[in-house]
């Protein structure tokens, strides 16, 4: 189930691509790209809780609390995957994917993560998978203490992570990203 939420978040580095040129003009087409980006991706993971819910026909104890889990759980994606993606060109995609691959085998999606190799062991609490897959898993069999909006919290953290290096450290990034790649093509093995 976290893992569709996951690919979920995937499927928008595309639009995580989009690039405000400069001026009022592109300001504004590019926050109208943002909001449009946004309603789809929450349509997308509206689309797949429903699924969950009314077609798999999942017993779930707390139907609004999934879906709030899957909506933030697309958020939390989707902007990781954008700041990657705007702050570190191509090498953020590639990241990306790595990040998504990484989640599947180390988050105990495939296997209980006891039986993963230690290096997967030592990752587990960084991954944000890990934190959709706990809040989810609340919903659907019953609600102990605090723990849903503890993962959520968990996942707010990655959250404002991401914004942090989006909005503060993006121009400083991009900046050396470029003298970086004017560095290689000097020595022209690339």
């Amino acid at each position: 189930m976290g893992i569709v939420i996951c690919l979920n978040g995937l499927g928008f580095l595309d639009g995580g691509t989009q690039r405000i040129l400069g001026g009022a003009a592109a300001a504004a087409k590019g926050f109208k790209l943002q909001t449009e980006n946004r309603v789809k991706q929450l349509l997308q993971s509206t689309l797949i809780c429903l699924g969950d819910l009314l077609y798999l026909g999942i017993q779930c104890k707390h139907p609004f609390l999934f879906m709030l889990a899957g909506w933030f759980s697309s958020i939390v994606y989707v902007n990781i995957i954008y700041t990657l993606t705007v702050s570190f060109g191509d090498i953020g995609k590639a990241v990306s994917v790595v990040l998504l691959v990484m989640q599947v085998a180390g988050s105990g999606g495939t296997f209980p993560i006891e039986v993963a190799p230690a290096f997967f062991k030592a990752v587990y609490p960084l991954l944000p998978f890990v934190h959709s897959m706990a809040a989810l898993r609340e919903t659907i069999g019953g609600m102990y203490g605090m723990t849903y909006w503890t993962e959520l919290g968990k996942l707010g953290i990655f959250l404002i992570l991401s914004l942090i290096l989006g909005l503060l450290l993006r121009k400083p990034v991009i900046r050396m990203n470029e003298a970086f790649a004017e560095k290689l093509e000097e020595t022209k093995i690339m």
